[in-house]
């Protein structure tokens, strides 16, 4: 159950930012993409809450700015 503010994200939301840290040469294969997703994806529905999207994000150095209306 989502808390009022979350949102999930589709992977075909997600793919966008894929293809565009894609020019990094020091990054994991698509493969590597996809487990990544999938641990965040435990009910297996294609889903991954911006809360805990940001929380990853956030602890990896990625300050991004999230706007509630998201």
């Amino acid at each position: 159950m989502m808390m009022l503010g979350e949102k999930q994200y589709k992977f075909e939301e997600i793919l966008p930012i894929y293809k565009a840290v894609n020019s990094e040469t020091d990054v994991g294969t698509f493969a590597d993409f996809m487990e990544a997703f999938k641990t965040f994806d435990r009910e297996g529905q294609g889903f991954i809450a911006a809360a805990e999207l940001r929380h990853v994000l956030t602890s990896i150095g990625n300050r991004a700015e999230f706007s509630a209306e998201q």
